[in-house]
């Protein structure tokens, strides 16, 4: 009798008990496309975004109208794995029923993407898109600096083949790139005389930094950092800074104007599990409101401002 009290008390502990266990987040994004910034994180297979802005229907518009960085549920979803924000689009990729899309204003509700099933990875750069199935890397969207189809021209286009043999992707603006088995890295587009040839053993890429498998970043051509552990992902964004994690689990940003000379440190923030970066100035945003946003290990989403690392930050309200 007392055993089986025991494993009874043992499995309702573990079913919920008095509290629930915690909401399980992962696929942090923010994005900016220069006026307003939103992020939105899944938690449990769930999406829920949140403005920085005050930009309307940032979670559709049947979402309650809530204040400045309070997250809302997106309705109308499967149950979602990743979600990306691009300029003015969000992405989402579900479990098994597709990729849906949604914009600011002018497209509020989720629609589903046509011609493409469930990816595997998924970036985002304005309104563009790119996502992996098995080793093959598909994009569509507005066709910025030739990303989906070289010589098309400025127009929307939807789902092609670009290439096989991948691993990983990543985007910039106009610009895609592709791990690939070998751990070397191709990219193609355009994105302001970005370097288009694939480089050796890179672990990441971004706004023309490479950081390599042994921690060493090299931006552009004369400025390096060794004991580098990560880069910060950049959704929809132009051509600016970025974060990064170092070996010792501390968060380092620079601005655009910057470069790595001018890095502050996060002191909020010790080895977030992602860190989702969009620095480019917002016009309508004062120095103080949030450049970034990371999930932290107990869950919780802390978006802070470069300019002002300890006085900007603060955590996303409204997540379960």
């Amino acid at each position: 009798m007392h055993r089986r009290f025991l494993t009874a008390m043992m499995s309702f502990l573990a079913c919920g008990g008095a509290s629930a266990p915690p909401a399980h987040r992962s696929s942090l994004t923010f994005g900016t496309n220069g006026i307003n910034a939103n992020g939105c994180v899944v938690s449990d297979g769930e999406v829920y975004c949140w403005s920085a802005t005050g930009a309307p229907e940032v979670a559709g518009r049947s979402a309650p109208k809530l204040g400045l960085d309070t997250a809302a549920r997106v309705e109308g979803l499967p149950p979602v794995a990743i979600v990306r924000s691009g300029q003015d689009r969000i992405w989402a990729s579900t479990l098994d029923a597709g990729i849906f899309w949604w914009g600011l204003e002018k497209n509020p509700e989720p629609k589903q993407l046509e011609g493409i099933g469930s990816v595997s990875a998924l970036a985002a750069s304005a309104e563009t898109a790119c996502g992996l199935i098995g080793d093959e890397v598909w994009c569509w969207g507005l066709n910025t600096y030739d990303v989906v189809e070289a010589d098309a021209g400025f127009v929307v286009l939807p789902p092609r083949r670009i290439r096989s043999g991948a691993v990983d992707i990543s985007m910039n603006y106009g610009l895609a790139c592709a791990t690939l088995k070998d751990g070397t890295l191709s990219c193609w587009g355009g994105g302001g005389g970005q370097p288009l040839d694939p480089f050796t053993d890179i672990a990441f890429y971004s706004n023309n930094c490479r950081l390599n498998h042994a921690g060493s970043l090299r931006c552009g051509s004369n400025h390096r950092l060794e004991g580098v552990k990560r880069l910060g992902r950049r959704d929809g964004a132009f051509n600016s800074g970025n974060c990064l994690v170092l070996n010792d689990g501390g968060v380092e940003c620079w601005d655009f104007q910057e470069e790595l000379e001018g890095r502050v440190r996060i002191a909020a923030l010790n080895d977030p599990v992602e860190l989702a970066v969009s620095p480019y100035p917002a016009l309508a945003r004062p120095a103080t409101e949030p450049h970034g946003c990371a999930l932290q290990r107990d869950g919780s989403v802390y978006c802070f401002s470069i300019d002002v690392p300890d006085a900007g930050g603060h955590l996303v309200r409204g997540l379960p």
